[in-house]
């Protein structure tokens, strides 16, 4: 039975997540909801898409991964200063090792959501507007990662 001893397995991991935003409030709510998902683990938290490559890339101050692991899990905003969203997500097109990306925006315009999926995230997802539905969305995001490692054997 050792694939059922997997799955097992599987259920039981928690995830540790990326949290890319530049608003304090929205990382705020992110925080106060991930409290209520205990399959998932906030390891860092960026304010744009620069210091989110840079922690990907375990550059300059993110260098020591034993103090900021590489994420299982990318949560995205697409409007971001300096380097946007979409720019974190050309920049991970070329990367063999890449977490599960959520883009999680404000923006319900279509055309973001299609070039956001053209860049290669696996979900999408609109910020909700309190914390009780920020707990609930970041549910969804643990089923769909816990979902797709078990899909893909990891």
């Amino acid at each position: 039975m050792p694939g059922v001893l997997n799955v097992i397995a599987l259920a039981n991991e928690v995830y540790s997540v990326l949290l890319a935003d530049d608003s304090d409030d929205d990382r705020t709510l992110f925080r106060l909801a991930l409290r209520k998902v205990p399959g998932m683990r906030l390891v860092g938290s960026v304010q744009d898409g620069d210091q989110a490559i840079a922690y990907l890339a375990g550059r300059n101050e993110f260098a020591d991964r034993q103090q900021f692991p590489y994420p299982d899990v990318l949560f995205l905003d697409l409007k971001m200063p300096r380097v946007t969203g979409f720019e974190v997500l050309t920049w991970l097109q070329h990367k063999e090792h890449k977490p599960f990306i959520t883009v999680f925006s404000g923006s319900e315009i279509e055309v973001d959501m299609k070039r956001a999926f053209l860049l290669g995230a696996d979900t999408y997802k609109v910020k909700p507007t309190n914390s009780e539905n920020y707990a609930a969305v970041l549910k969804s995001v643990h089923e769909q990662v816990r979902s797709q490692r078990v899909r893909v054997g990891r």
